[in-house]
């Protein structure tokens, strides 16, 4: 029904006569039916299974009211943790273990952060929380979208062991947009001994009136489980409009029932570079890393661009 056209909210069980799509309530007789069927476009949180490092996430965080009112959100907020495709319960690890820990070799900082190799990121086979890359530009009140990242709010948001309540970022403003960008952010992260951590970070917008933002995630070591949610100046939850469409399906198998949920993309933004620079051909690169500031200086060879 929603692949050919339907985006209303279906808020009750019972089918929708006259709809072909919603109107027959059996799949193989009597014995086999749907025997409540909930559709809610605009859901009140966004939820992604498997961010991964590869390809980003993307989507459009456009936020309205209750009643389907346009509302600038005063805050994002991040909570993630290992998607369940590289969880491996039960966990008998001591809570320390949820977290990766610096070595000699690693980038630290002040804050109690680095970046380990990613051998010392899983630890004997059990998965430790993802840093969360996230990225928002703000688009909409009658604005074209940005063609560069002068505006574009971008932080680090990593799994540093706390007491799991909501870490507050900077917020949106000159000083942490565009080139300033690049924030990391501790997470906060739960330190449960039979679970893995869970971080949220809250991303507070300045005072912003816009209500549309475009969206880009990804998980870095491993892939992550995220759900977004907004608040507006008051801390009420804000709604999500053409993000995911949450459908709530209960099936009745000769008397056996089991209840599902499925998020389905509104719109697709499949097929977005994972990747800061792309080429179909090859280009010339000088790639340089710190520590110790070794460079390639030309890298090229006789095929390549770099050899011109």
């Amino acid at each position: 029904a929603i692949t050919h056209g339907f985006t209303s909210p279906k808020t009750t069980c019972p089918p929708i006569p006259g709809n072909q799509y919603l109107d027959n309530s059996q799949i193989n007789g009597p014995q086999d039916f749907y025997s409540c069927l909930l559709i809610d476009p605009t859901p009140a949180s966004l939820q992604y299974s498997s961010v991964v490092s590869t390809q980003p996430t993307v989507a459009l965080l456009s936020t309205i009211d209750s009643s389907g009112n346009p509302v600038a959100p005063a805050d994002f907020i991040f909570s993630w943790e290992p998607s369940a495709q590289v969880e491996t319960p039960p966990y008998s690890f001591a809570p320390s273990s949820f977290f990766p820990t610096c070595h000699s070799g690693a980038l630290a900082n002040n804050n109690g952060a680095c970046l380990p190799m990613i051998s010392d990121w899983i630890q004997r086979g059990k998965p430790i929380t993802g840093i969360l890359r996230i990225a928002l530009t703000p688009i909409g009140n009658g604005n074209n979208v940005p063609t560069d990242t002068s505006t574009t709010y971008t932080a680090f948001l990593y799994p540093l062991k706390g007491n799991g309540s909501i870490n507050t970022a900077p917020a949106y403003s000159p000083s942490t947009v565009g080139a300033s960008s690049g924030l990391e952010v501790s997470g906060n992260c739960s330190n449960v001994s039979s679970q893995p951590d869970v971080c949220t970070v809250e991303v507070p917008l300045g005072g912003l009136t816009k209500s549309g933002f475009i969206m880009s995630m990804s998980s870095l070591y491993t892939s992550s489980q995220v759900t977004v949610e907004a608040i507006n100046n008051n801390g009420n939850q804000l709604l999500f409009r053409n993000a995911q469409t949450l459908i709530d399906s209960t099936g009745n198998d000769h008397g056996t029932q089991r209840r599902i949920q499925v998020r389905v993309s509104t719109l697709n933004y499949n097929g977005f570079s994972a990747y800061d620079i792309a080429s179909s051909n090859s280009i010339c690169a000088d790639l340089s890393a710190y520590p110790p500031n070794l460079s390639t200086g030309n890298p090229g060879g006789a095929f390549s661009s770099c050899g011109l």
